[in-house]
């Protein structure tokens, strides 16, 4: 099975949002830092908070610029897959997506113990996980890891796919899974509703 346009977009949409949330969080620090600079009516400092306003302006308006090509940018992806689902699917289904793909991950994750050195090879199998995408419609289900290249890594991940497999089952009751199936570096998880 090909993979998604929700699969292909997820991982950028994901950066995008990000990348928005935290520039909207600068802006509103610079705005604060713009209010407290006019409050100042010190007059032993009117040059320097002058040049500090001036620098602080200039940024604004970049970070202003930078927001909304992010926000269009997410638009433009977003906007094709929300669409169909409105149409053919369901924008819950899009939704728990999203919400599945996370608690999935979480599951997946193997913690560490910060006190001791942590393991590469843990990190590695952590940053794989993080690769995996489930994209939830209406009749079907489709979950996908993107295997990493280190075969003591791959072997970690094809050792959870059981566990894996009766998780995903427990959430989704209504849907009749296949077993994980290998395709070149992609760990791929169908289920088709059977009602």
């Amino acid at each position: 099975m090909k993979k998604t346009y929700f699969i292909k977009t997820f991982r950028i949409n994901n950066c995008l949002i990000v990348t928005a949330i935290l520039s909207i969080m600068v802006r509103i620090l610079l705005e604060i830092m713009n209010i407290l600079l006019l409050s100042d009516e010190n007059s032993n400092l009117i040059d320097y908070t002058q040049f500090i306003k001036k620098y602080v302006l200039l940024f604004e308006n970049s970070l202003d610029k930078t927001i909304l090509i992010v926000l269009a940018l997410l638009l433009l992806l977003i906007l094709p897959e929300l669409v169909f689902r409105i149409t053919k699917d369901s924008l819950l289904n899009y939704i728990k997506s999203y919400w599945i793909t996370f608690r999935l991950r979480q599951f997946l994750i193997k913690q560490t113990n910060y006190e001791i050195e942590i393991d590469s090879k843990t990190q590695k199998y952590n940053l794989a996980i993080q690769k995996a995408v489930i994209d939830i419609r209406n009749d079907n289900i489709l979950f996908i890891i993107k295997l990493p290249n280190d075969h003591e890594i791959q072997k970690s991940i094809t050792d959870t796919t059981d566990g894996l497999r009766e998780e995903i089952s427990s959430l989704f009751p209504y849907y009749v899974f296949s077993s994980f199936e290998r395709k070149k570096h992609l760990l791929i998880l169908e289920g088709t509703n059977f009602r």
